[in-house]
């Protein structure tokens, strides 16, 4: 079936909404994204592009867990080839230029937001199955895992001297203990400037819990020190949030990297590349 065909039929025969609009925004790799307008509101509906793993249930999980408590999407329907989310107004935190004012009190806010989402205790480690749990029965197999082809592909293609890499191991071997906590909380896990919405300078909300997953509150913390490393954006979010163990983050930034760099090679993305050696560099 035609996809936008696809779309007409789900509002009409299922919502019973005449579809005005319909609007491409798909933006990533594994999910084709429509903004639909209809004569009763707007909507975001999701699928997943062909051969990627559907993960409507995540996003159903997360709205199930936080309705009222967060600035999220409200899930009206949800299925396994999609999901229909209400749409929530505003831009792009990363497409907008606001003041350092009002980049303050919206990464308080998002502070704020995570201390909630993270007080979902969960069970297991790893992305958020479609029983509600982590994945996996431990995360310090996973880590390890990624953390050895990280290392071997970063050897193989000579991103790091061999005395660097030497260092990284040390590191790891070092602090695995923390690939070993026991604390399983509900994360973000894409915790990304793209995936925050504002409206007239403040929080409209967070969108995008496809990558959701269980772990240590600590893990989600990499992503916005990685991508705040050169201004104040991270330490605004750890205004809004509270204590956090430093040690912890510092240490799944390195595992973080380790990914980044992998994939920042690759893709041949040399400012980004550039930064995460910088930081990488700063740690270990």
């Amino acid at each position: 079936m035609n996809l936008e065909k696809e779309v007409f039929d789900i509002f009409e025969r299922q919502l019973g909404q005449e579809v005005k609009t319909i609007t491409d925004c798909s933006k990533g790799v594994e999910q084709i994204v429509k903004v639909v307008n209809t004569d009763v509101n707007n909507y975001v509906i999701k699928f997943p592009r062909e051969g990627k793993a559907p993960t409507s249930h995540r996003e159903a999980f997360v709205w199930e867990k936080l309705k009222g408590r967060g600035p999220i999407p409200e899930v009206v329907l949800s299925t396994d080839e999609y999901i229909v989310q209400k749409f929530i107004d505003g831009e792009d935190l990363s497409e907008l230029n606001l003041d350092e004012d009002l980049i303050k009190n919206v990464y308080k806010k998002l502070g704020e937001f995570l201390k909630v989402l993270h007080s979902v205790k969960m069970s297991g480690f790893g992305f958020v199955d479609k029983n509600g749990k982590g994945e996996s029965i431990t995360l310090k197999e996973k880590l390890d895992q990624y953390n050895r082809k990280d290392i071997v592909y970063i050897s193989m293609h000579g991103v790091l001297k061999d005395g660097e890499i030497l260092r990284i191991i040390k590191y790891l071997s070092k602090n695995n203990h923390l690939a070993s906590l026991s604390e399983s909380v509900l994360l973000h896990f894409d915790f990304e400037d793209w995936n925050i919405r504002v409206k007239d300078g403040e929080l409209s909300g967070v969108i995008d819990f496809g990558d959701l997953f269980a772990g240590p509150s600590s893990f989600e913390f990499a992503r916005p020190f990685i991508s705040g490393y050169e201004d104040n954006r991270f330490e605004y979010l750890l205004e809004g949030y509270g204590d956090v163990d430093k040690k912890e983050i510092e240490y799944f930034v390195v595992v973080t990297l380790l990914w980044l760099i992998r994939r920042h090679h690759r893709l041949e993305n040399t400012v980004k590349l550039e930064r995460d050696l910088k930081i990488l560099r700063s740690i270990v």
